[in-house]
């Protein structure tokens, strides 16, 4: 039988990589010392990948401070970047075909999001890994991890329609959620990313 596996994956935002960072010493530290963690890895395979934006990331730290694009030459173009939070296709609930304006066709926009779906090699590198993992891995579970809003959100992204296992996937979300606020009391939200960010 196949393990199961879980899969992880940040934007550019500067605390993102640092929770995965901080989450992964986490599971290897306490691993044979925290019972949670041992039973947890016992039973799952993690894959964590704290940053799929390098380019992106660093120019944040030593340019702009708020640049969330990577920093690919549009072609034609002066502008530099495409959002990748935006250049996923439609159906990954983290799509490219947003009516509100959060993703936009204007290559000079922190929120452009490049003339196609998967045009870029950071998002073609997720799409692969995590059809991979699908394919070969039995994978049961993939986050995305942002510092923007306080929300825990599921699919989907691009439709205000219920995903099938809407009760499992909001139960699963809220014990997530209550663990999370048990630490610090902070308050989070529990939905659909259309119903929660795109409504």
């Amino acid at each position: 039988m196949k393990e199961p596996e879980s899969s992880f994956r940040v934007l550019v935002a500067w605390i993102a990589p640092v929770t995965c960072i901080y989450g992964l010493d986490y599971l290897t530290n306490g691993y044979e010392c925290d019972p949670y963690v041992t039973n947890f890895l016992n039973k799952y395979n993690v894959h964590i990948m704290p940053v799929h934006n390098p380019d992106g990331y660093y120019y944040s730290w030593h340019s702009d401070r708020l640049w969330r694009k990577n920093r690919n030459r549009n072609p034609n173009d002066t502008c530099y970047g495409v959002d990748l939070g935006q250049n996923y296709d439609e159906g990954l609930d983290l799509g490219r075909y947003y009516d509100d304006g959060h993703g936009t066709e204007d290559s000079c926009s922190k929120n452009y999001e490049g003339p196609t779906g998967f045009s870029e090699l950071e998002t073609q590198a997720v799409r692969d890994y995590i059809n991979e993992l699908q394919s070969t891995r039995n994978l049961t579970a993939f986050f995305t991890i942002h510092s923007y809003l306080q929300p825990w959100l599921y699919a989907y992204g691009w439709s205000g329609e219920s995903v099938p296992e809407e009760p499992e996937v909001s139960r699963v979300a809220q014990i997530g959620v209550n663990a999370t606020e048990s630490v610090h009391n902070t308050q989070y939200r529990v939905g659909s990313f259309y119903n929660l960010v795109r409504k």
